[in-house]
């Protein structure tokens, strides 16, 4: 009975650190986009990449859209300003650091992702508990010896 009222405390603190983990998560995802499309970046369309920026795979894909994503901006950094501006590296640096933080939230993502399936783990190991304690008649021993086992006194070693 014990283990599983543990259970289930322990899982309503992972339970408040799995909310807070994802809101965390939420806000890095927001926060980074909403200071994206702050800077009204688009990628170059397909048909006007050249042969060096279609080397870029990521550059192909995001070809035309709106700059708005932590991945995006990584790309954009690299693949783009990385090639071709010199005079850029401070936008550069300032694209890598959104990248980074939105890394940062989908970590935090996945990290509220475990937890919430720990929780659920926990919960269900409590409530096994709670049903073998309850089901659980109180004068059935919980180990009893095997009928015809034969126990011997322990031996106690003097100095």
């Amino acid at each position: 009975m014990l283990f599983s009222i543990g259970g289930v405390g322990l899982a309503a603190l992972l339970l408040i650190i799995g909310v807070v983990m994802s809101g965390n998560a939420d806000f890095s995802k927001k926060y980074v986009t909403d200071q994206l499309v702050q800077q009204k970046i688009t990628f170059k369309s397909a048909d006007t990449l050249t042969d060096e920026e279609r080397a870029a795979p990521c550059l192909v894909k995001y070809a035309g859209q709106e700059l708005t994503t932590g991945k995006q901006a990584e790309c954009y950094a690299n693949e783009f300003i990385g090639l071709h501006v010199f005079t850029g590296e401070t936008l550069r640096g300032m694209l890598l650091t959104s990248y980074g933080f939105s890394e940062l939230g989908n970590k935090a993502a996945q990290a509220a992702t475990v937890i919430y399936l720990g929780v659920l783990l926990l919960v269900a190991l409590s409530i096994a508990g709670f049903v073998h304690a309850l089901v659980t008649p109180r004068n059935k021993a919980f180990a009893p010896p095997e009928p015809g086992e034969i126990t011997k006194p322990r031996e106690t070693m003097t100095v």
